[in-house]
């Protein structure tokens, strides 16, 4: 880097080699109806997951008891409504699953009524993936994948004409545009010869697919750092997909989306963005990642490698994203008196692990620390991610502390700040971190070096 100077850009690898070079849109849309207060259906949480499990209710259950037994669909019979499971699967591929080829006809292309939309990237496709239908709303949350030559709004028209009749409407939710760059383009030519030169195949053809995180309820951080997440995979060509849950989904169906994750060859790494709802188990939603997709470092697994000290440990993304911001200042760990404000299995624990294997004397407060006042004169580093605004003066810390606040909250006035006031206590640091601006970035850049690190070893 020093005798060449800095690039003006890069490449990260996606999914699959030698290239991908075409990916299809992706639109998620609700079709929204008149509540019916005759029938109660319900199934499904996320638009790119085919709807595995249906609850009907207040309609001829046996009707649809002996229709799902013929079908040879898992069917739980109670007193009044019936439960039909089916096999979950990717949004990208309906045709897959029977509970949705079922419903479409075997005709998830929809060429019935479109007509043929297909390319180099593929079909067009749609996937059911959310119904419901009560006294308040009825509606289908529908994934479209659209070839990359096919123009969006075409299909929107037409399928708005196809709904008309029926008085159904659509409301888009999420749309992204799709990803293509000719064949014979220079930089498909160029990034091909590199291939086939570092490789030695010369049989592999560039790749057109149509393409994660997962999110549960609305915590306004949360929601936050994921649409940052996103924003910077894209600017990287790193394709990402985020998996949104209500917060009444069961612990069972965000479990089966993962596992199907873990199967799919086009997925890198999986990041389950917490806190979960109260609901849900933590413990076992994490571990049901794959130790190989772990792109947070959360499992079990990767917490048993950073306590034991083990390089090939993935670190979680903040606590690796601390660190790296200490070391990019020259602030000096080793022999340092560090105090941490959080216990949690997300920073607190891991990071005052790291910080010990890297030399440091570490203080793990929390909620219940009698004098947390104490602990804070006596440190030279403070780490703070409580999500309580003002949570210590500038009278409470010596001078020249190095303070990180990792939290995220809403002012009053709705701006957003940290833990700790930053105008009244950055003139007695040696150095902190604001926010936003700080951590954020930091953990952000982290995820997609963990992201690169499981594709080189997988």
């Amino acid at each position: 880097m020093k005798k060449e100077g800095t690039p003006n850009f890069g490449f990260t690898p996606d999914g699959l080699f030698p290239l991908t070079y075409a990916e299809k849109a992706i639109i998620d849309l609700d079709i929204i109806g008149i509540a019916d207060k005759t029938i109660k259906v319900a199934g499904g949480d996320a638009y790119n997951v085919t709807c595995s499990t249906c609850t009907i209710e207040n309609v001829d259950l046996e009707k649809f008891y002996q229709i799902g037994l013929k079908k040879n669909y898992r069917i739980e019979k109670k007193k009044n409504k019936i439960i039909i499971h089916g096999k979950p699967a990717h949004g990208s591929k309906p045709n897959e699953v029977n509970f949705v080829t079922d419903i479409l006809k075997e005709d998830t292309n929809l060429k019935t009524y479109f007509g043929q939309y297909d390319d180099e990237s593929g079909s067009f496709t749609i996937n059911v993936g959310i119904v419901t239908i009560n006294e308040k709303e009825s509606k289908l949350g529908c994934n479209i994948r659209i070839p990359v030559h096919t123009n969006k709004e075409i299909i929107l028209e037409q399928l708005e004409k196809l709904l008309a009749p029926y008085n159904l409407t659509i409301s888009i939710k999420h749309y992204d545009k799709p990803l293509y760059m000719p064949l014979n383009s220079p930089i498909v030519t160029e990034l091909m010869k590199i291939y086939q030169k570092v490789t030695n195949d010369k049989q592999s053809k560039p790749i057109a697919i149509g393409g994660v995180v997962i999110i549960v309820g609305d915590d306004y951080a949360s929601h936050l750092y994921v649409k940052n997440k996103v924003k910077a995979c894209k600017e990287c060509g790193i394709k990402t997909e985020v998996i949104y849950f209500a917060e009444s989904v069961v612990e069972s169906e965000i479990i089966t989306t993962i596992k199907t994750l873990n199967q799919n060859s086009e997925v890198d790494g999986i990041l389950v963005q917490l806190p979960l709802t109260k609901n849900l188990n933590e413990f076992k939603i994490l571990n049901s990642i794959s130790e190989k997709k772990d792109v947070d470092g959360l499992t079990n697994i990767n917490a048993g490698k950073l306590l034991q000290n083990d390089s090939s440990a993935i670190i979680p993304c903040t606590v690796k994203g601390i660190i790296a911001l200490l070391k990019a200042y020259n602030i000096t760990i080793v022999g340092q008196d560090v105090t941490i404000i959080n216990n949690s299995n997300i920073i607190g624990k891991p990071l005052a692990m790291l910080l010990n294997n890297l030399g440091a004397t570490v203080s793990l407060t929390h909620k219940e620390t009698k004098d947390l006042k104490l602990y804070l004169q006596n440190a030279n580093i403070i780490i703070s991610a409580t999500g309580v605004h003002n949570l210590f003066s500038a009278q409470e810390i010596k001078n020249d502390v190095v303070i990180i606040d990792v939290a995220i909250n809403k002012s009053k006035n709705k701006k957003l700040v940290g833990d700790v006031d930053f105008e009244t206590i950055k003139d007695k640091v040696k150095a902190i971190s604001p926010v936003p601006g700080g951590v954020g970035p930091m953990t952000i850049a982290m995820l997609l070096d963990n992201l690169i690190t499981l594709y080189h070893q997988k």
